[in-house]
């Protein structure tokens, strides 16, 4: 990938996200806050929901311009499977007008599901993993999914800790 690409693909996805906050101000889709929260919580109620929906939609275009490997082709079905669940969530929360789409048991279940399905792809179709390293990259997916939705904080704790790794 040249450098020119990649620059599309950065100035891309920030045009894309802007105009996806732009939409979702204008139609009121607002991230919903837990009622029992600290009132400092409460400044965050004007964040528009479904962030991650321009930066999937910006995965896919950057991967046009690579060539195509059945590694990036699991990488980018693995971050698309796990952004639905996301997205799924917010949605019914949205839907709901609580702060909760899906509850934990339902969400660990999916998550794991998910993890497991895309283990086994990664097993087959890219390298033979062990019992032992099956299992450790199952529980990866689930704690980094988990941590990320953890640490989606007030201040943009996530964007941070995205941009520094």
């Amino acid at each position: 990938m040249t450098y020119l690409s990649l620059a599309f693909v950065f100035l891309g996805s920030i045009g894309c996200q802007y105009g996806l906050i732009l939409f979702f101000r204008r139609r009121a889709l607002f991230q919903q806050i837990y009622e029992l929260s600290p009132e400092s919580h409460q400044k965050k109620a004007a964040t528009p929901a479904l962030g991650g929906v321009g930066l999937l939609v910006m995965l896919w275009l950057g991967c046009l311009l690579v060539e195509f490997s059945p590694v990036v082709l699991w990488v980018v079905c693995a971050d698309t499977a796990f952004a639905c669940i996301g997205l799924y969530d917010d949605i019914a929360a949205l839907v709901k007008g609580k702060n909760q789409g899906l509850n934990t048991i339902n969400k660990f279940l999916v998550q794991l599901v998910v993890a497991v399905g895309l283990v086994v792809w990664f097993s087959v179709v890219v390298q033979p993993l062990t019992v032992w390293m099956f299992l450790l990259a199952v529980v990866a997916f689930v704690g980094a999914s988990n941590a990320t939705n953890l640490t989606d904080g007030l201040d943009g704790l996530l964007g941070c800790n995205a941009i520094i790794s």
